[in-house]
């Protein structure tokens, strides 16, 4: 198909073509349009992401419980595999991204079994500003607290007493 930009009289079969500046606006319009979706996508997709680093959280810190109440005695388990390789798996594998290498959704899940009493579990940003800002953590108390601390992973109680509760 050959395109040809003619000039707006018409052509020798009576039609009416195109000019140049014509087709250079319409390409601009859809430039400036694009210029303004992307970064709304990005910002829809980074809320995504932290959304469902909040709900594996929350996830985890249940299947911990779980966990701990089949003990003998009662403890938290050592670390995130533990969850995922018990009979029967209280997570799926997908969340033990420290083995796997791989983020879930554009984040990174880090367990640290404090005592048998006590874990915390943070999840960070596999990339900070492009996969999410905020890094989340959650303990054995349930309660989720978030903060835009530059994707450091949080690993003991006071690091996470020192975070806001999530909103």
């Amino acid at each position: 198909m050959k395109i040809t930009i003619m000039s707006r009289r018409k052509q020798q079969n009576g039609t009416r073509a195109f000019t140049l500046v014509e087709i250079m606006i319409v390409v601009a319009c859809i430039a400036a349009l694009s210029v303004l979706a992307i970064p709304n996508l990005m910002r829809a997709r980074m809320n995504a992401n932290e959304s469902v680093a909040q709900g594996t959280l929350k996830s985890i810190a249940t299947a911990c419980e779980n966990f701990r109440l089949v003990q003998t005695p009662m403890a938290f388990p050592g670390d995130l595999q533990s969850l995922t390789t018990a009979i029967p798996a209280y997570m799926d594998d997908s969340v033990d991204t420290v083995n796997s290498g791989v983020p879930k959704n554009g984040y990174n899940f880090n367990y640290t079994q404090i005592n048998a009493y006590q874990f915390v579990c943070s999840a960070t940003p596999s990339a900070y500003t492009v996969t999410g800002r905020r890094t989340f953590v959650i303990n054995e108390t349930g309660l989720l607290r978030a903060g835009d601390n530059n994707a450091a992973v949080i690993t003991t109680e006071a690091e996470y007493e020192a975070m806001l509760p999530a909103q």
